[in-house]
């Protein structure tokens, strides 16, 4: 089996997904409620026509987004592997698909931990925790295998030109368990 530690970009949408999700400070402002709103639209866009998720994404990260993922992935019978990922919108983009179709019998849990909006309004910080299982992962061959994650993540959001609440920065410390023997 390959080593799923370089494949990190391809599910980094999932495992952080609650940081990617456009949502609406339509009053010009930032609020607990909007921000709320936005991570749990994250979860129930995994779940929406492909073509939804992918806007919905490009809409929820800023054009100068930057992720920066620290990912420790454990196989039975291996020592932990870990990897440092570094992305920007478009890298991350472009792993968009491979992502989703992983999620597609995942189960997805979120859970917004603080929330700290600047006294303007116009940016916020956001810490999350977020699991999921069965998650598929690219493993060579066109085949996938079974994994759960945890992650927490630290999300740096803004407000786009529109309104719209957007990440700017995403740091996230993921750990990747995989089951040997379970494949899709």
């Amino acid at each position: 089996m390959r080593n799923p530690v370089p494949q990190a970009a391809l599910f980094l949408l999932l495992a952080c997904a609650p940081a990617f999700a456009a949502g609406d400070g339509s009053s010009g402002h930032i609020t607990e409620d909007a921000v709320r709103a936005f991570y749990q639209k994250s979860v129930e866009v995994l779940k929406d026509p492909y073509e939804t998720y992918f806007d919905f994404m490009t809409k929820s990260l800023s054009d100068d987004f930057v992720s920066v993922t620290e990912m420790t992935a454990t196989i039975p019978g291996q020592p932990p592997t870990k990897n440092t990922d570094h992305q920007t919108k478009e890298t991350l983009l472009q792993s968009a698909r491979t992502a989703y179709d992983g999620s597609k019998e995942a189960t997805v849990n979120s859970e917004v931990k603080d929330i700290v909006i600047a006294p303007n309004g116009k940016t916020a910080t956001v810490t999350d925790e977020t699991t999921i299982k069965g998650l598929g992962i690219p493993s060579g061959g066109g085949k996938m295998i079974l994994g759960d994650s945890n992650s927490r993540c630290r999300d740096d959001l803004g407000l786009s030109s529109d309104g719209s609440i957007q990440i700017t920065k995403s740091t996230c410390t993921v750990d990747l368990a995989i089951s040997k023997g379970q494949s899709l």
